[in-house]
């Protein structure tokens, strides 16, 4: 993994694949979460994965005062992507890595093309009233009206094991009733 010097801040990092960028945004618990899924996307030949090791994790910067607060996570996140020369990606954020995914998507939106959350913790993210409110309220009335075909973001619906997951646009579409 290579180091990136995001002032005042180190992040362990990998980048895999060509294609649209996917970063993945690991939990508190397991820093390589995600190891089983970034060989079979990167050789997918559609996605270019960036993994990277958050503060206090791998190789990266232990925490310092103020650094590993989920808001202070999710500009290194965003850092990280510049520094990178992704201008939008697909966020997938696991656990509290969920929160980081979506503080990021809340500050950052321009930077994030479509938002996967993968059992994310029930805490407190500074502005989750306006994401309940803004988001996830209208993506569930559309939901439960049977609007879901006009949906668009990564979907992993139907997939026996995390390594079949599908990433794109209309995702829910290809999968069969039976699944939907």
């Amino acid at each position: 993994m290579k180091l990136a010097h995001l002032g005042g801040v180190d992040l362990e990092y990998a980048v895999e694949g060509v294609g649209e960028p996917v970063v993945l945004v690991h939990a508190g618990a397991v820093a390589d979460f995600f190891a089983p899924l970034v060989g079979p996307l990167a050789r997918s030949g559609r996605f270019r994965v960036v993994h990277y090791h958050r503060v206090g994790y791998g190789g990266s910067s232990r925490p310092g005062t103020g650094d590993a607060d989920m808001a202070e996570q999710a500009r290194q996140c965003q850092a990280l992507l510049q520094q990178l020369d992704v201008e939008r990606a697909h966020v997938v954020g696991h656990s509290s890595g969920g929160l980081i995914a979506t503080q990021l998507a809340l500050d950052a939106p321009e930077v994030v093309g479509t938002l996967a959350l993968l059992e994310p913790v029930d805490l407190e993210v500074p502005s989750a009233a306006e994401f309940g409110q803004q988001v996830l309220g209208p993506a569930f009335q559309r939901y439960a009206m049977g609007t879901r075909k006009k949906q668009s973001t990564p979907s992993c619906a139907g997939s026996a094991h995390p390594t079949t997951a599908h990433f794109s646009t209309g995702s829910w579409d290809r999968q069969p009733s039976s699944r939907r």
